[in-house]
This record gives structure tokens, sequence and C-alpha cells, in this order.
């Protein structure tokens, strides 16, 4: 066994790395935006919880929007956003008008 002076410092063969989680969103090229207005108190507190984290806060709210993504109870999503969902008020007003 090597001496731990005598390893490269970019060395990572000791570290455990079964707590990290991907991060698929984290890498992708971001080709969206989304601006939207907050209450200041809203706004500082996700700095406060962005800063306590030690990332920036857009980066925190992409990480808090993948997170409610990734729940179990959360639905897949639809592959044609523009058709509104089976239980939509919309759907259901078309399909009692139908029926």
């Amino acid at each position: 066994m090597q001496n731990r002076s005598n390893r490269h410092p970019q060395d990572l063969s000791d570290l455990d790395f079964s707590q990290f989680k991907p991060m698929p969103f984290e890498i992708a090229r971001k080709e969206a935006s989304l601006n939207m207005r907050l209450p200041t108190a809203l706004m500082d507190a996700v700095r406060a919880k962005a800063k306590a984290r030690s990332v920036p806060y857009a980066r925190y709210v992409r990480m808090v929007l993948e997170a409610d993504l990734q729940r179990p109870d959360h639905p897949p999503p639809r592959s044609d956003p523009a058709r509104p969902a089976a239980d939509s008020p919309e759907r259901v007003q078309q399909r009692d008008a139908g029926a």
C-alpha cells in the first residue's frame, strides 16, 4: 500500500461516493429561462437557504424544482403539454358534454 504522501494530490480512491446523488439537470445545457416575481421575504429566504448550502440562488431554485419532480407522488410529464391532463377541468367538461 502506498504512503498517502506519495499519492497524486487528486487521488480519490479512498473516498466513499455512495452518498452522492446524480444531478442530471445541473450539467445539462440551460436553454429555457424562467422569470417570476416573488415577495421580498420569499426571495430573501431563498437566498439565505442557497447561501447556507454555498450555491448560487438560481442553482438552489433548480435543485428544489428537481427534487420536487423526483418525488414518487409526482405524475410523469405529459408528452403533449398543450393537451390538458385527463382529469383537468377542461377534459372533464369535454367528457361530460359528450356524454
